[in-house]
């Protein structure tokens, strides 16, 4: 979340989980395709995902799909697919072409748990917020450049 959290607003946070099949012990249904139940608006969001059951080498959750519903007589088209890493945050640029749309959580099956939080910039400018990001990005990465630098020459006099 970026130092300025108030042009921030939490819309969603949800956990989900395998259910077991009955009869069958230590066996689960995988975690279905679920819509999550929240109109939104914004052309940025931030997205954070956390497990409480998961294998150390586990990065991938599955996908997020961002949809837009045209008519009630048709399913949601897809406007964006995003690739959810597990136990980490994301921000998500979404285009001004829809008024509004919603998120779909299509996960693996290997997924035991997973908790998901939504939160939507409303503040007045998204380019020039997404620009300044992507400098302090910039300025990080240089900064980070210089210290492996550093390391490199290290012991070379």
């Amino acid at each position: 979340m970026p130092a300025d959290s108030t042009s921030w607003r939490q819309v969603f946070k949800g956990f989900y989980q395998q259910k077991p099949v009955p009869n069958r012990p230590n066996v689960d249904y995988a975690i279905p395709i679920t819509d999550i139940p929240v109109d939104l608006t914004a052309q940025l969001l931030v997205i954070h995902t956390y497990s409480t059951n998961f294998k150390a080498t586990w990065r991938w959750a599955g996908y997020l799909h961002l949809t837009e519903r045209l008519s009630p007589a048709f399913d949601a088209a897809t406007l964006k697919r995003i690739s959810l890493p597990l136990n980490d945050t994301i921000k998500v640029e979404v285009k001004p072409s829809a008024s509004s749309y919603s998120l779909r959580l299509d996960l693996k099956y290997w997924i035991i748990n997973i908790g998901i939080e939504v939160w939507e910039y409303y503040g007045s400018n998204v380019s020039t917020y997404i620009e300044s990001s992507l400098s302090e990005l910039k300025a990080i990465s240089n900064r980070i450049e210089e210290k492996v630098t550093d390391i490199s020459d290290y012991g070379r006099l």
